[in-house]
């Protein structure tokens, strides 16, 4: 079997294919600074200027399709996406196509999709000319959210308040980089809501497998402080509704199989409203703490998914609420802040952490959700558990920068 990964930095997928590496013939397409990833896994490592180029990569496919057949594209991150689903309908390969990758990285085109069926959204416009910015924002109505139609996470998203604010937000020169982005933007309006993410895999067109979240608080919040979720119960009493919500979304716009990462909204109206869909498992601590309530590697699944491997039947289920929080990081230099051990000592819920700097490091990273010193990870009796380890986080965490 021939595989091809596109351009993957995360651990996890060059993990799962290493252990079984016997199996397969693997290629990878990347750009050079991801190139020492790969030493181990295979001496066929080609590299790229970049992923958006689809006529560079579509001559280096070929060349490569020259020596062996490509079975499956896999494409674990957000970048790839899109390249993947070009690739695949370009030359054939089984897996999700062009329009598939389309409708799960565009979000102007992935809102007009589910709108076509009937699931709502946030009103939103197609912003082709940031100076236009101020008369689609009234159109709308403020408050509202500025941000690229086609990228993941919270990086280059504003919520602006009012014309007052956003005339203070052009003249500080914030929307810079939104100016030379190679992407559309699109504006909507802000909505007062709880946020949720649900995470499956399907193949076949079917979803197998299932995990509905809620996020402390919504990441756009959240992006200066505390960034984390927790699995909800079954049997809360808006499980069902973000469920049917997320069958409808699949089936609509018919993903084939893989991972994917959906966000829903709760609003004050009691209505649910479709965020957004990507095509890859969840950031920050969503995999791992799918695994510590389902004893599944999500990474592991879609692989499977993605090569049309059989699922399991059931997960075995962690009967207590596990989730997961980031704790928030500065620029600068890393003096001094709270060690890994006395966090274990806040709370004996408090299952494991993950360390991202260590003291003296040098930071330079945008600001974004998923900007953490420390990622942990918990489990509870009850929601209400959650907040009282919050405040536990908030009393005894500290950062001291330069």
């Amino acid at each position: 079997m021939h595989i091809l990964l596109l351009n993957s930095d995360k651990q996890e997928p060059i993990n799962i294919i290493k252990n079984k590496i016997d199996n397969l013939n693997v290629s990878i397409i990347t750009k050079a600074q991801y190139q020492h990833l790969y030493k181990e896994l295979t001496e066929n490592v080609y590299l790229v200027n970049s992923l958006e180029d689809f006529l560079e990569i579509r001559t280096l496919v070929n060349s490569i399709q020259k020596k062996e057949l490509i079975d499956y594209v896999i494409t674990p991150t957000e970048k790839g996406v899109l390249t993947g689903g070009f690739i695949r309908s370009f030359f054939g390969i089984d897996g999700p196509k062009f329009e598939e990758a389309l409708a799960t990285t565009n979000k102007l085109y992935m809102k007009s999709k589910v709108n076509e069926y009937n699931i709502k959204t946030a009103p939103f416009e197609n912003l082709s000319d940031l100076n236009q910015l101020e008369y689609t924002a009234e159109k709308l109505g403020y408050p509202i959210i500025i941000k690229p139609a086609v990228g993941s996470g919270t990086k280059n998203t504003f919520k602006v308040e009012s014309r007052k604010d956003l005339l203070n937000k052009q003249n500080s020169n914030l929307f810079d980089e939104l100016y030379n982005i190679k992407v559309p933007l699109i504006v909507e309006k802000f909505i007062e809501m709880e946020e949720y993410h649900c995470d499956a895999i399907i193949n076949n067109n079917q979803i197998q497998f299932l995990s509905i979240s809620k996020y402390l608080t919504p990441p756009l919040k959240s992006i200066n402080g505390y960034t984390g979720s927790y699995i909800i119960p079954i049997d809360s009493p808006i499980y069902n509704r973000l469920k049917h919500e997320v069958y409808k979304i699949v089936d609509n716009l018919a993903i084939s199989k893989g991972p994917i990462h959906v966000e829903l909204y709760h609003t004050t109206y009691d209505e649910i409203l479709f965020g957004e869909i990507a095509l890859r498992p969840g950031g920050g601590g969503v995999s791992k703490t799918i695994n510590m309530k389902y004893d599944i590697s999500i990474w592991e699944k879609s692989f499977e998914a993605e090569i049309n491997q059989t699922m399991p039947n059931s997960p075995q289920v962690n009967n207590h609420i596990c989730g997961w929080v980031g704790l928030p990081c500065k620029n600068g230099q890393l003096l001094d802040f709270i060690s890994k051990e006395d966090i274990y000592k806040i709370d004996n819920r408090i299952k494991h952490i993950e360390q991202h700097y260590k003291v003296n490091d040098t930071i330079n990273e945008n600001t974004s959700s998923t900007f953490y010193l420390y990622t942990l990870y918990y489990e509870v009796l009850r929601e209400a558990d959650i907040d009282n380890i919050m405040k536990k986080l908030d009393k005894h965490y500290y950062i001291v920068t330069k």
